[in-house]
């Protein structure tokens, strides 16, 4: 047999009284220290068959019997009752039957945890790609006016640069299925975006640094590819990710289209992924190519974005490198790209074009 300290609780006030509890084989025996039960008893045996048992806290347990309560301190007694009364006891099957439950439950939360982690992080974004790959032309043309009209607000649109531009753009088969709209916006700041829909935003600050027609045109055909893979409207829709689970489970496009508005105004600044900038890049390339205009026009443009980064500390960077930012890989790649490139023809009126977009600044 086996003592421990405890402290019995009669049920009936809420006195305290010291004990020592004695395990045996069918048995427990209470021996109270300086005092009696309620019933002027000195002592107390209680059937093993009859008790039950329930872990208040990881150091505390609670022996029950016939409405009165002993409070145990001590960690190993389920344990030690174990040793004594056999696992076949009724309050320690009932305890290990909670204590199977128990783990089970915290097993299948951990899963159930697991498995929402895993969707969230993986199964998520490759369902907001869904949704922006199958959203219809005209939520995403609404969407992209919407927002374009209220950047407009307060921008400064050049409409004559802009006129210019649109023709430049013309004289360019990008592939597209629908209509692109070009504009110039009058501001000190390097960038330049693709909205959602077919709207181009140049900043008359990167336009002015244009070296020539092929890297306007390299400029260009990657906004473009962005455009076309409906770059900016996946990280927009990723970015609503919990709205979009919703909205995927519901049906609800117009819902997700009134959001995607709301956070349209930060696609200037949106940044993109190391691997869309290279896709943006590879169909950009693949642009000028096709058109049969000299892919050098894409080291021509990073070198431009490569002085602008040297004139500004990285806590200054243009939005233009700091949401398309440069890399040795994207360089080196458009470098041997261009090598490769055979057919080049001079494309006179795209030249035209160019010097007409480009003669106030050459006046300055």
């Amino acid at each position: 047999m086996q003592t421990l300290q405890g402290t019995y609780f009669d049920g009936k006030t809420a006195q305290a009284h010291a004990v020592n509890v004695t395990i045996q084989s069918d048995f427990l025996t209470i021996h109270f220290v300086n005092s009696t039960a309620s019933s002027g008893q000195s002592m107390l045996l209680w059937n093993a068959n009859q008790v039950q048992l329930k872990e208040t806290t990881t150091q505390q347990w609670e022996i029950s019997f016939e409405g009165a309560t002993i409070l145990v301190a001590d960690a190993q007694l389920q344990n030690i009752l174990s040793t004594y009364w056999g696992q076949n006891n009724p309050a320690l099957r009932q305890k290990n039957l909670f204590n199977y439950l128990r783990n089970r439950v915290v097993a299948l939360c951990l899963i159930a945890t697991g498995i929402l982690a895993i969707g969230y992080f993986f199964i998520l974004p490759l369902l907001c790609d869904v949704v922006a790959e199958n959203m219809p032309y005209s939520y995403e043309k609404q969407l992209g006016e919407t927002v374009f009209n209220s950047m407009v607000n307060t921008a400064d649109v050049d409409s004559t640069r802009s006129a210019q531009l649109q023709q430049f753009a013309n004289g360019i088969q990008f592939g597209n299925k629908h209509p692109l709209t070009f504009y110039v916006v009058n501001d000190d700041v390097y960038n330049a975006f693709a909205l959602p829909g077919g709207h181009v935003v140049v900043y008359n600050k990167l336009l002015n640094q244009m070296p020539t027609k092929e890297a306007l045109a390299a400029l260009l055909a990657h906004e473009v590819a962005h455009q076309k893979n409906k770059h900016a409207l996946k990280s927009m829709v990723r970015g609503i990710a919990n709205y979009a689970f919703i909205a995927i489970l519901t049906n609800d496009v117009n819902g997700i289209t009134a959001l995607l508005i709301q956070s349209g105004g930060n696609l200037k600044q949106m940044k993109f992924s190391r691997n869309l900038e290279t896709e943006a890049d590879d169909d950009g390339l693949d642009i000028l190519k096709n058109n049969q205009l000299s892919q050098k026009g894409f080291e021509q443009l990073f070198d431009v974005l490569g002085v602008a980064e040297e004139e500004y500390p990285a806590s200054t960077f243009p939005e233009m490198l700091s949401t398309h930012p440069l890399t040795k890989k994207r360089l080196n790649k458009a470098v041997e790209t261009a090598k490769k490139q055979t057919q080049i023809l001079p494309h006179y009126q795209l030249e035209k074009h160019f010097e007409a977009l480009m003669a106030g600044v050459k006046q300055q």
